[in-house]
């Protein structure tokens, strides 16, 4: 499904909030609220978009997110990566380039080492703990990342 300028606005006005009504995303986009109904529906069956609950760690009792970066054998990498996205604090794993070549992000630091120092093909762990938020928005848990680099 090609995105056009309307879907890129929608989701943008989602992401701001995604419990908004679709009468109040008609209004600030000028059309019907059926229009917005079906576009919604549109973009989350074909996986453009989808709506999640993002928790605040802090008063969940997590209030530590740490960020791990690991070198990974090249052959390892795959691997590795799908072993770490099983783990259910890790709340973002992924793939970079640089020296360290997978990254993750979790949101309790008892997980980093034990766990992960235990996973075949790890050459390097370094971790660091997030001392302060100065901005968290609505997208931060899906799309910003501890990385790990391949």
């Amino acid at each position: 499904m090609p995105i056009d300028y309307f879907d890129t606005e929608l989701i943008d006005l989602l992401r701001q909030d995604a419990n908004v009504s679709s009468t109040v995303l008609a209004e600030r986009l000028n059309v019907n609220s059926s229009t917005v109904r079906r576009r919604v529906k549109n973009l989350i069956d074909d996986g453009v978009i989808r709506i999640v609950a993002l928790p605040n760690l802090e008063k969940m009792g997590l209030p530590v997110t740490a960020f791990i970066s690991l070198e990974v054998s090249h052959e390892r990498v795959k691997a590795v990566l799908q072993e770490l996205s099983r783990n259910p604090h890790a709340a973002w794993v992924g793939a970079t380039s640089g020296l360290f070549n997978v990254r993750t992000k979790v949101n309790q630091q008892p997980f980093a080492i034990q766990d992960i120092s235990k996973i075949n093909g790890i050459l390097r762990i370094e971790t660091s703990i997030c001392l302060q938020v100065e901005k968290r928005n609505s997208v931060e848990l899906s799309s910003i990342p501890a990385l790990v680099s391949v």
